[in-house]
């Protein structure tokens, strides 16, 4: 949980607000949104102070306020589109190991040589546009969504 929580956006540190005396550390380093459940219980008072917020899971009091925070996390930190499809991700990632290994041996190596590089690239992204699909794309397509015939 602890190497999760170190690679993290962010962090909600969720604490129950009836038990004010018990808030374990979060990890250091990580935006960390503290999160005061049971708001609706009143007795307590939330600490003021940025990134904290009171919610309650049962009347989903301030939960609204909470997601638009989270939401303006995207939307400030990316010029451009969010990859949320696990496929994309891995796509892309192919592309950018087959860009990289171009450009390592584009010195010395032949043309068609870093041409191969190139088109791994290209299909790969090719998978997101649609331009290009091996079989196992098209199978899994096919698997994973409902396709009317």
């Amino acid at each position: 949980a602890r190497k999760a929580a170190a690679a993290a956006d962010v962090i909600l540190h969720v604490l129950d607000k009836t038990c004010p005396d018990i808030e374990p550390e979060p990890p250091c380093g990580v935006l960390t949104f503290d999160v005061y459940n049971k708001c609706d219980l009143g007795g307590f008072a939330i600490p003021k102070k940025a990134n904290s917020f009171a919610v309650s899971a049962r009347t989903h009091e301030g939960v609204e306020n909470l997601a638009h925070a989270i939401a303006a996390l995207c939307t400030e930190s990316e010029d451009g589109e969010i990859i949320t499809n696990q496929r994309h991700i891995s796509a892309l990632f192919r592309a950018e190991k087959a860009l990289e290994s171009a450009l390592e041996n584009i010195d010395n190596n032949t043309v068609d040589c870093i041409l191969v590089d190139l088109n791994a690239a290209y299909d790969a992204l090719g998978e997101i546009t649609g331009k290009t699909a091996t079989e196992d794309i098209v199978n899994g397509i096919f698997a994973n969504f409902c396709v009317g015939k």
